[in-house]
């Protein structure tokens, strides 16, 4: 959901952001709503596995995709750990539309880091966001969706090719 929250973010504060990176993230235009454009995702683990208890107003990820989601390629060790810090998401967040104009969001630089491997927001889906709301620079890790544990000096030597 770190997409959503950047788009948003340089909507409300576009002068104080130099460049917006997405990893693997949901780039999405204004009116989009995640979980509507996640669920056009066929191929998503995610998609396919997620549990919405909407009387608690949460969303979380089936026990057993958890991993083949977000950690294929990281160690035992990180999923072990990533796994004890995951939280059920709000539902608020998922299903509102982002808000954004040209002036605002629209003014601040673009570049979007894809995973190759990634299983959460497939490949065929990280392509369409960027064709919908194109960005000034793409980058490419061969990695699932959690490359800062599985790839992290190929993740850094990116973001400092680019800051």
């Amino acid at each position: 959901m770190g997409g959503v929250i950047i788009t948003q973010t340089a909507e409300e504060y576009p002068e104080h952001i130099d460049k917006l990176v997405y990893l693997t993230a949901f780039l999405l235009d204004d009116g989009e709503k995640l979980l509507e454009y996640a669920e056009t995702d066929d191929n998503s683990v995610v998609t396919a596995n997620l549990v919405v208890d909407e009387k608690e107003g949460y969303a979380t990820v089936a026990k057993d995709a958890i991993e083949d989601a977000f950690y294929a390629d990281c160690s035992a060790a990180d999923v072990t750990l990533s796994r004890s810090l995951l939280r059920p998401e709000p539902l608020a967040g998922l299903v509102s539309p982002v808000d954004t104009t040209e002036e605002n969001f629209g003014s601040v630089p673009r570049i979007y880091i894809e995973c190759l491997r990634d299983q959460a927001i497939t490949l065929k889906t990280q392509r369409t966001m960027r064709e919908n709301l194109p960005c000034e620079d793409i980058r490419t890790l061969d990695t699932s969706h959690s490359a800062f544990l599985s790839a992290p000096k190929a993740l850094v030597d990116h973001l400092g090719d680019i800051a």
